[in-house]
């Protein structure tokens, strides 16, 4: 084994590592999210306090999480895919879908739903960075309104271009991997 078969083989070994860890880290936390939804409380993590009812935070949380177990089944599958071509092993399965593509829009659409839902259930926040005069304050703003527009559209664009290589045809007539 050459040494690009080693370094394949090392890399997947540590991406299906990785994967099972998120996986595991992911479910815990998406049956934690559930576990407060059906009890009537959820947690804001990061303010420390708790409330009652089902806030459009712990949907997106328990969203979150949902999407922490698809990245670990993601990293677990393209590990398993390197092992196989470092070992050599022909008839690899190549997903139709880019799963990266529509992971990566799925992670920008909730960042931006968790930017609109905080803008409107605010939340005490320990991290919260406070502009130091009026200039800093439009800067902020009006990075928040664009990041709010603009990761949606391009988180939609990455969902629609990872679904729709599954019905793309290649110029030499194969299906597109």
């Amino acid at each position: 084994m050459d040494g690009k078969h080693r370094t394949v083989q090392l890399l997947s070994i540590v991406a299906v590592i990785w994967g099972c860890l998120l996986g595991v880290y992911g479910f815990k936390n998406a049956f934690y999210a559930l576990k407060n939804a059906v009890s009537g409380h959820t947690t804001d993590f990061l303010a420390g306090m708790r409330g009652s009812g089902v806030a459009p935070k712990g949907v997106l949380f328990f969203a979150f999480a949902v999407l922490v177990v698809s990245l670990g089944l993601y990293l677990t599958s393209v590990g398993l895919g390197g092992l196989s071509w470092a070992k050599g092993t022909e008839g690899a399965k190549v997903p139709k879908v880019k799963w990266g593509r529509v992971l990566l829009g799925s992670w920008l659409i909730l960042t931006a739903l968790v930017n609109v839902a905080d803008h409107f259930y605010s939340t005490p926040n320990r991290f919260e960075l406070k502009p130091s005069n009026q200039r800093e304050a439009n800067a902020m703003e009006m990075t928040r309104i664009a990041l709010t527009v603009l990761m949606p559209v391009l988180g939609s664009w990455l969902l629609i271009s990872g679904i729709r290589a599954k019905f793309d045809k290649r110029l030499d007539g194969e299906e597109s991997s």
